[in-house]
């Protein structure tokens, strides 16, 4: 009897410590559960593209930057921030909606400029492309990074991808321009006309790479067409054909504002009544040399009137 009843209690123990290694178990992977946070979750953020528009950039010009950032999963990660280190060679202006979306913020002094933007929604499978404008101020290619960072409580998975570095390069700017105005605005005919063609550079650098071409009228309306100017080298081209120019070539030092005007003459053709048109325009000859502004480089139309001059009254 006493040795029965000893294996029952031994049975017995041996029972109850295999009932509690199940509980034990259970009892720590809550704990585990209940030490982790309530609402885990994880994105794989991802820089896919950043680039820009004019490349290579002409200094002083305005400059459109892209940037483009998704979110691979499996989390949704609202108010994902991102940050873009400006150029030291670029500077933002402080006009949220046109220089950069409503979501961001412009802060530090120009040359140190960030970009911060907040991205909601950004949920699984987001991609987002945004620009901002910048002008660009200083030759030279200083770096400027895009980089996402998840929102609290969200856990990046592949820090990899979560930037892009690039180097724009900003060359010599210049911003030309060119004004034309005739002499008088009637001419006989057989008289000579005169016109005044007056460059200039509006930078923010100098240049010495410069030319002017005056789209002359058919040789039928104007012919006999000279022109020059201190420091520029003049030729005419294809004076008998259908669409002739005069080309002038600036020879002085690189400068910036006006340049030495130039003087077109030419003799309004007999036989012709009404008026006569043509402009001219201006452009950089070097490569290295980029015209940052180049809507303005047109004089646009000019017009004069032609009256019947004694020749031509002659031949009535």
């Amino acid at each position: 009897m006493l040795l029965k009843s000893a294996s029952d209690g031994g049975c017995s123990r041996a029972a109850r410590r295999v009932l509690a290694y199940p509980a034990l178990v259970l009892l720590l992977l809550l704990s585990q559960l209940a030490a982790s946070p309530a609402n885990a979750q994880s994105a794989d953020l991802q820089v896919s593209a950043y680039t820009w528009a004019p490349d290579p950039v002409p200094n002083g010009a305005l400059t459109t930057f892209d940037a483009r950032v998704g979110n691979n999963g499996p989390s949704a990660a609202n108010n994902a921030v991102v940050t873009i280190a400006i150029s030291a060679n670029f500077q933002v202006a402080n006009n949220p909606g046109t220089a950069f979306p409503v979501y961001c913020s412009v802060s530090g002094a120009v040359g140190s400029q960030t970009l911060t933007c907040i991205m909601n929604p950004f949920g699984v499978g987001a991609n987002v492309t945004f620009q901002y404008e910048a002008i660009a101020r200083v030759v030279g290619a200083p770096a400027t990074s895009v980089t996402i960072a998840p929102p609290a409580g969200v856990t990046g998975l592949n820090a990899g991808n979560d930037s892009l570095t690039r180097n724009p390069t900003v060359r010599t700017g210049v911003d030309l321009r060119v004004s034309k105005v005739a002499g008088q605005l009637s001419y006989p005919g057989a008289a000579t006309a005169t016109y005044t063609l007056t460059p200039s550079n509006a930078g923010p650098d100098v240049s010495g790479a410069v030319r002017v071409v005056d789209q002359l009228p058919p040789p039928g309306d104007l012919d006999n067409v000279n022109a020059s100017g201190s420091n520029w080298s003049c030729v005419i081209l294809n004076a008998a054909g259908p669409n002739p120019s005069a080309q002038c070539d600036y020879s002085g030092a690189a400068q910036a504002g006006a340049y030495p005007p130039i003087t077109l003459t030419g003799r309004v053709a007999k036989g012709i009544a009404g008026s006569i048109t043509n402009s001219a325009f201006v452009q950089s000859t070097s490569g290295l040399i980029l015209e940052n502004t180049p809507g303005n480089d047109s004089s646009g139309n000019v017009v004069v009137s032609v009256t019947p001059g004694t020749d031509l009254s002659a031949n009535k």
